[in-house]
């Protein structure tokens, strides 16, 4: 029975329930994976026992957990070891992004909130094609973080023209953190006080493509301002670093700030189409 990576065509099973929470990362996954590769199971067990495990593995499992512990441990055990050299993505929904990154069900390498799960699986699916081995489930917190922002495929020359974006924000060590972010995404930013909104919306052909807000300062005096420009059409991205943030009326997006690189890329590509 051959145990090796189907490169050409990975195959993929999913686990869980179709919540819909997770309706975005499966539909995304239907329309880029082929139908006769994407399989489906309600529990690990089922999931261990079906034929996507009895004939060969599948290259790649992504696990839809809509609570914490939803997973028996014992499960979660025999799941890993049987993908021991394949790739697990637990997508985490809201309940889950309360357990921080300490929670030791899930190795660190499979966790993913549902809001980066696209950009990771789009980059794990790249890997797979490169035929490159997956990481560790053994690996640390700062391995799986150079792993999810350094080997990522850079930009491509389908892209059009390098977006203008404006992070309004007080801090000026988080301004220059996000500014560098984008930079990496191959995005012309600037970043200021959010005192100057009012001169951005009067800067004409100037004015930013794409504007960041800081939602956990609490901009409730640029409300107005914001409203207007998402009214506009504007895109706007809300920036907190509590779990559980609703996306405010004038933001089009909102984005965790642990996972700013993968979020902010893959809006980024949203954009850009």
């Amino acid at each position: 029975m051959t145990r090796t990576a189907n490169v050409g065509s990975p195959r993929i099973l999913g686990i869980g329930r179709p919540d819909p929470a997770f309706t975005s990362v499966a539909q995304w996954l239907k329309a880029t994976v082929p139908h006769d590769q994407l399989g489906q199971a309600p529990t690990i067990p089922l999931a261990l026992k079906s034929p996507s495990f009895s004939r060969s593995l599948p290259d790649l499992v992504v696990v839809y957990r809509e609570f914490p512990d939803q997973f028996p441990t014992a499960d979660i055990h025999s799941l890993v070891g049987a993908m021991l050299f394949r790739r697990i993505i637990c997508c985490d929904g809201p309940l889950c992004l309360a357990d921080g990154r300490t929670h030791g069900q899930w190795p660190t390498i499979c966790r993913v909130p549902e809001k980066s799960a696209i950009a990771v699986l789009r980059r794990e699916l790249h890997a797979l094609k490169q035929a490159r081995p997956p990481i560790s489930p053994m690996a640390a917190s700062e391995d799986v973080f150079a792993h999810r922002v350094f080997s990522l495929p850079g930009p491509t020359s389908d892209y059009p023209p390098p977006q203008r974006a404006f992070i309004a924000a007080c801090d000026p060590d988080f301004r220059a953190t996000v500014r560098s972010v984008l930079m990496q995404h191959n995005i012309q930013a600037e970043a200021a006080h959010p005192d100057v909104i009012n001169a951005l919306r009067a800067a004409g052909s100037l004015a930013p493509d794409w504007l960041l807000v800081d939602l956990d300062e609490d901009p409730a005096a640029l409300i107005p301002q914001l409203n207007n420009m998402h009214r506009q059409g504007l895109p706007i991205t809300a920036l907190t670093g509590f779990p559980g943030q609703t996306l405010p009326p004038w933001a089009a997006s909102l984005v965790d700030k642990t996972e700013m690189f993968l979020q902010l890329g893959a809006l980024h590509q949203d954009l850009t189409r």
